[in-house]
């Protein structure tokens, strides 16, 4: 990939036309305000967590309830449940770790759960 005022690039689309192919960056080339500060405040990692919680009707809902209010994805889940008790592994994409304690924080307050942690 070149950019359109790129020397090789020129020379070879002069020669080779038909290998040229339009391409579109996005936010980057429609917001070339856009730095690499802002690029970063928008990134996220996966981080897995892990919960104890006293099992009920509706618990995997209501932990999944403060991860959607916080607006954090959660991209697996893995849950077991045995003798009235539930553990939990979730995988959740998260901007840092301020927000990851807040949402840590919320999933505690859940009802019934015991124990709530970064794995």
């Amino acid at each position: 990939m070149h950019r359109a005022e790129c020397k090789s690039f020129v020379q070879m689309a002069r020669q080779a036309p038909e290998r040229v192919l339009q391409t579109d960056w996005g936010d980057w080339e429609s917001e070339p305000a856009v730095s690499k500060k802002a690029a970063a405040s928008r990134a996220v990692y996966p981080v897995d967590v892990m919960l104890r919680a006293r099992d009920r009707q509706g618990l995997l809902r209501d932990v999944s309830d403060v991860f959607a209010r916080d607006r954090l994805n959660v991209t697996a889940v893995r849950t077991l449940s045995r003798d009235g008790s539930a553990q939990m592994q979730f995988t959740v994409e998260v901007p840092g770790i301020p927000q990851l304690n807040r949402t840590l924080s919320a999933v505690r307050d859940v009802d019934g759960v015991i124990e709530c942690r970064r794995t």
